[in-house]
């Protein structure tokens, strides 16, 4: 897994140790050690050398927890910029979705999700939106 590590690498590293568990005959307590093998970024290596018994005696799911925290550090500073609002909106979502389905502890909650988007939203927009009478607050029908 050489190289920078977003969310989505993230998942597919996550859907190959467990397609690697289900289809090797390890057992699922000696199976962190052989995943590991795969990781080839410099500084996860060290990462894992350095906690190496501790981090072979995990889970598969505890290891993958772990390794979250530490490859996927929280950065939801993005803004709308020039993209349209629907399409950066989506964009939040979806890797929202992932960071859920990775259980990262940056996923937001719906609530939190809506005030991103309006945090960042562009000016325009939210000037727009300003002078509108928006009837919900709840995330699913204000989007």
């Amino acid at each position: 897994m050489p190289g920078w590590v977003d969310v989505e690498k993230f998942q597919e590293w996550s859907n190959t140790c467990h397609w690697y568990l289900k289809q090797s005959e390890k057992k699922p307590k000696e199976i962190v050690r052989y995943v590991t093998d795969g990781m080839l970024e410099p500084r996860f290596v060290k990462w894992y050398h350095a906690s190496q018994k501790h981090i072979n005696a995990l889970s598969l799911d505890e290891y993958l927890t772990k390794f979250v925290k530490y490859a996927l550090p929280c950065k939801w500073e993005q803004g709308q910029e020039n993209k349209p609002f629907a399409n950066w909106e989506i964009e939040l979502e979806n890797l929202n979705a992932l960071l859920t389905n990775t259980k990262s502890s940056c996923a937001l909650s719906n609530i939190a999700l809506q005030a991103q988007l309006e945090a960042n939203m562009s000016l325009d927009l939210q000037a727009k939106l300003d002078n509108t009478n928006l009837i919900t607050t709840v995330f699913t029908d204000w989007v």
